[in-house]
């Protein structure tokens, strides 16, 4: 059996429905998960193997933003009832090192408040 190549719109639903995969992990924490379409763009473009199409992806996403999150919730850096975005870098918002993503949670207090008090925190450690 020949497969024909994915069109990059496929390939973009692809990766928005891996996404949604990783959202449904996350929501026995109730920890929703958005992914920018930069995030989806590189997670794309460092995933994509002609030869392979799109399966690889699973494994970026798995490498890229399982763990880094599952980290940062161990680290309670990512608490119950919160919102995090996962974006690509960019030169005023880096990632930390080692990892693909600049992630930001929105959600309650660190200390369990549960008002809507907004809180940032990106991953690049250098900022407050």
């Amino acid at each position: 059996v020949v497969f024909s190549p994915l069109s990059p719109g496929h390939l973009h639903r692809v990766v928005r429905l891996q996404a949604m995969e990783v959202g449904r992990r996350l929501r026995d924490k109730d920890i929703g998960l958005t992914i920018t379409d930069a995030a989806c763009a590189k997670a794309l473009a460092e995933s994509h193997n002609p030869e392979y199409g799109a399966r690889p992806m699973r494994r970026y996403l798995e490498r890229n933003i399982i763990t880094p999150l599952s980290r940062r919730i161990i680290a309670g850096e990512l608490p119950d009832h919160s919102v995090v975005t996962a974006d690509g870098p960019t030169p005023t918002c880096l990632a930390r090192d080692g990892e693909a993503f600049v992630f930001t949670v929105e959600g309650p207090d660190v200390d369990g408040d549960e008002r809507a008090a907004k809180m940032r925190r990106t991953a690049n450690p250098n900022r407050a």
